[in-house]
């Protein structure tokens, strides 16, 4: 399936329309696993749903022009749907804060960034979502892989095991990349409150 799913994204940059229609039935399961990941973490108020999310982040990809370009693998395509996924989720992060505004902050919470909520003292999940998303398009200029790993770990919910095998790097490196981002996160995010 992995060759599949890559050849029909080579057949979908080169023009070839009908190998999207093919892609999708083979891709949706996954996006759903990576969706609902992220979702089985939310609070119960969040409003967006799985298929939700799975949609507007394909939507978007189609839209980006992101499916039209050079795909290595399978495996890339994921990494690139979670980036999609972060900026759906934080996008919705603004909407919610802004429809909420002067009634209290949006409700979005990701349980895996709870432990740098408390640490850096955001108590809003909107403003900490806001706040990781801001810090990780700086950290893109400097170093995009750490970015990438922030990602797929936040917000596709992987494993250290399944996001070393989406990069393709071995546990070890990954587990010290891991380090280096959550470190960074907080400084970036300590400043912001300062």
């Amino acid at each position: 399936v992995s060759a599949e799913i890559t050849a029909l994204l080579n057949r979908y940059e080169t023009g070839d329309e009908e190998a999207l229609h093919e892609l999708l039935p083979l891709v949706y399961n996954e996006l759903q696993s990576i969706a609902d990941a992220y979702i089985a973490k939310e609070r119960a108020d969040l409003t967006m749903n799985t298929r939700e999310l799975v949609h507007e982040a394909y939507e978007r990809l189609l839209g980006s022009g992101e499916l039209k370009q050079t795909w290595e693998s399978r495996r890339h395509f994921y990494v690139v749907v979670a980036r999609v996924m972060r900026r759906v989720l934080c996008d919705y992060a603004r909407k919610q804060r802004a429809v909420k505004r002067g009634r209290g902050e949006a409700v979005v919470t990701v349980t895996t960034l709870s432990d740098l909520a408390a640490q850096t003292g955001i108590e809003s999940n909107t403003h900490l979502m806001l706040s990781v998303d801001k810090a990780l398009q700086t950290l893109e200029k400097k170093d995009p892989d750490l970015v990438r790993l922030v990602e797929l770990r936040f917000y596709s919910g992987m494993t250290l095991e399944e996001t070393a095998k989406a990069l393709n790097t071995s546990r070890r490196s990954l587990t010290r990349d891991w380090q280096i981002a959550r470190r960074v996160l907080y400084r970036a995010l300590k400043e912001m409150r300062e």
